[in-house]
C-alpha cells in the first residue's frame, strides 16, 4: 500500500505542477502585451520588475476566420482601363432616280420663236423633238448635246439625243431668218 500511496502522491504532485503551465488559448483570443526585461533590469522571485527601463512588446493577434471584411484591410485596387471605341457608320440612301424614258416634244418654229421655248427632262432620258416650221426655214442647235437640224415649212424633221448631263442648256435658231433671228432662243433643263 505504501507503493500505491507513493504513486498517488507523485501523480498528484505532477498534476499540480502541470497545472502551473500556461493553458493554450483559443485562436480568436486577444493576447495581452507581455513585458520583457532588458539587461539593465532585474526581477525578483515574485516576478516584479525593478530598476531600469521597461519595454513593452505588443503581440499582434493573427487574423482569424471570424473577422469580418471591414476588419481586413482592403487590397489596393487598380483603376479599370476604359477603351474608347469610335464607330463611324455611313448610311447611303439611294434616291430613286426615275428610269430613263423617251420624252417626246412637238416643237413649232416660226419667225423668231420656238413653241415651247422651254423643255424639261431627266438626266438619262432620250429626248425626241418633232420639229416643224410654220414660216420659212429655221434651224435648231443645242451645242452641249451635238444637235443641229434644219427644218423647212411643210417638211417636219425628228431629232433625237440623250440628255446625258444635268444642267440648264440653251438652244437657238441656226439659220439666219431675218431681223429677229437673235431673239429666237429656248432653254433645255435636264434634272
Amino acid at each position: 500500500m505504501k507503493k500505491i500511496a507513493l504513486i498517488a502522491t507523485l501523480l498528484l504532485t505532477l498534476g499540480v505542477l502541470s497545472g502551473c503551465k500556461t493553458k493554450p488559448q483559443p485562436e480568436d483570443a486577444v493576447v495581452a502585451p507581455e513585458a520583457t526585461v532588458t539587461e539593465n533590469e532585474s526581477a525578483t522571485a515574485e516576478g516584479e520588475i525593478t530598476d531600469g527601463d521597461v519595454r513593452e512588446e505588443k503581440v499582434v493577434p493573427e487574423k482569424t476566420e471570424t473577422q469580418t471584411k471591414e476588419e481586413v484591410p482592403a487590397k489596393e485596387e487598380k483603376p479599370a482601363v476604359k477603351a474608347e471605341v469610335k464607330t463611324e457608320v455611313k448610311v447611303e440612301t439611294k434616291t430613286e432616280t426615275p428610269k430613263a424614258q423617251i420624252k417626246t416634244f412637238n416643237m413649232v418654229a416660226k419667225n423668231f420663236t420656238f413653241a415651247p421655248s422651254t423643255i424639261t427632262v431627266n438626266e438619262g432620258d432620250t429626248v425626241r423633238i418633232n420639229l416643224s416650221s410654220t414660216e420659212g426655214t429655221h434651224g435648231l442647235v443645242i451645242p452641249d448635246f451635238g444637235v443641229n437640224k434644219v427644218v423647212s415649212q411643210g417638211a417636219p424633221v425628228v431629232l433625237e439625243f440623250v440628255a446625258s448631263k444635268k444642267g440648264t442648256f440653251g438652244f437657238r435658231c441656226s439659220v439666219m431668218c431675218g431681223e429677229g433671228h437673235g431673239d429666237m432662243k429656248g432653254t433645255l433643263i435636264v434634272q
